[in-house]
């Protein structure tokens, strides 16, 4: 049994639990005045839940798409036949974001997760892993807990070859981590609009998309069966596997 997975599932069972009792608390209050007072104390406290919850998925949202900005940047930079050294300081600026980035979707996914979220350990880890050794060239670095780690003095001095053989090679690690990104901004734009939808604010409809990780939304099916093995258990990630 994989621990990190039920812990995690365990987690996302009783945001969704607390998104329906937040429902519940709200059509109560709407029937009976006598609990105004109760009512109002159960509203602010699942209010507060409910912001916590959907502020970390746009979290997620926001600095994925950041990442995948970068490299969409850095990309474009490489392209050039002549490199000025303005460009290798823009180069330089947008690996310093993709990490700063890539630090704020880990962080935010493990705290929606309740824990070490198996997606971003077992897909993302593994892949810049797999990129250790040039990372580490020009100075970056894997912490134990997954976060990645600057050394502005090494990434400035290191030779703009070295970065675009790390960021920008034809199916190297900036486009494979990339497309891992795209695929977790869509999965928490989609966890917003869910939990949107679950409290009864349906405000969030960015991406139109109501297929909810394969569960029963339209019907108010089982909502904890809803997320599968993660918190991006999407397109892409009903099997932690599915990259290689």
């Amino acid at each position: 049994m994989n621990i990190r997975s039920t812990r995690s599932n365990l987690a996302r069972a009783r945001m969704i639990r607390s998104a329906r009792r937040s429902r519940g608390s709200r059509l109560y209050s709407r029937n009976n005045s006598a609990s105004t007072n109760n009512t109002n104390k159960v509203n602010s406290s699942s209010s507060t839940t409910k912001s916590k919850q959907i502020a970390l998925y746009e979290k997620v949202e926001k600095s994925a798409n950041a990442v995948t900005n970068s490299i969409k940047n850095m990309l474009e930079i490489a392209k050039k036949t002549e490199i000025t050294d303005k460009d290798k300081q823009k180069m330089i600026s947008e690996v310093k974001d993709f990490v700063a980035n890539y630090n704020n979707v880990h962080s935010a996914s493990n705290e929606a997760a309740g824990g070490s979220d198996p997606y971003f350990e077992v897909q993302v880890g593994k892949v810049t892993t797999e990129y250790k050794a040039g990372l580490e060239k020009i100075g970056i670095t894997i912490s134990k807990s997954g976060e990645l780690t600057v050394d502005s003095k090494k990434l400035e001095a290191a030779d703009f070859e070295d970065i675009k053989s790390v960021f920008c090679k034809e199916d190297g690690y900036g486009t494979e981590i990339s497309e891992r990104f795209s695929a977790i901004q869509e999965s928490a734009a989609s966890t917003v609009n869910l939990l949107d939808r679950l409290y009864g604010t349906s405000t969030y409809n960015k991406y139109g998309n109501t297929s909810y990780y394969g569960g029963n939304y339209g019907s108010y099916g089982d909502y904890d069966n809803t997320y599968g093995g993660s918190i991006y258990n999407g397109k892409y990630y009903g099997n932690y596997n599915s990259w290689g």
